[in-house]
């Protein structure tokens, strides 16, 4: 649903799995907003959409959705409720198959072996799912922490690309530079 997204991804995330999309940028920069813009226009697409989230609530996220959903304000919901609740019903019956999923975790509280045991819950449960969307790779702890920032994100990074494969669905998560990069024009790995 983004023009150069797409474009870059040659049409969007592979659907079979087998990949990891990582977004970059600096802190308050909408790394949290992007990702729900995607997770949205997945389920425009009748996606079945697992958020896990490390950054906000699910009551958060869930509004975030009820905005982006409803083309509302969000900082007006309330006030609209009716009017949004009516767009909210609407979107699902012209999106049947849509549905999503908000699991939030407290910061750095969690590893990918912890996301594995939800979603092998709702897939036990009668779910099934197209996209997985973490928010974000930073606050996953890694199996065993080595000590370096580099080597602990790489550690995430990997075991959320092998999500990929087990369930057969694209991985989308975002990453934070790191303060020198925040600065720099040119941002690289070592940022």
């Amino acid at each position: 649903g983004f023009d150069g997204l797409d474009r870059y991804t040659n049409g969007g995330f592979y659907k079979g799995g087998k990949m990891l999309a990582c977004i970059m940028g600096q802190a308050g920069l909408g790394k949290s907003l992007f990702l729900s813009n995607i997770a949205v226009n997945c389920l425009k697409d009748d996606l079945n959409v697992v958020v896990i989230s490390l950054e906000m609530s699910e009551n958060v996220y869930a509004t975030r959705f009820d905005a982006h959903i409803s083309d509302s304000n969000i900082n007006r919901l309330k006030e609209n409720g009716k009017t949004v609740l009516d767009k909210i019903n609407e979107f699902y019956k012209q999106h049947p198959n849509a549905n999503l999923f908000i699991k939030e975790y407290p910061p750095r509280s969690i590893r990918v072996t912890d996301i594995q045991i939800y979603l092998d819950n709702l897939i036990a449960a009668g779910n099934k799912f197209d996209i997985i969307i973490i928010d974000y790779l930073n606050l996953v702890l890694p199996n065993k922490s080595k000590d370096n920032m580099y080597q602990d994100i790489l550690d995430v990074a990997e075991k959320l690309r092998a999500l990929s494969y087990i369930y057969e669905v694209p991985v989308v998560t975002a990453t934070q530079a790191t303060t020198e990069g925040m600065n720099n024009e040119n941002i690289g790995m070592e940022h």
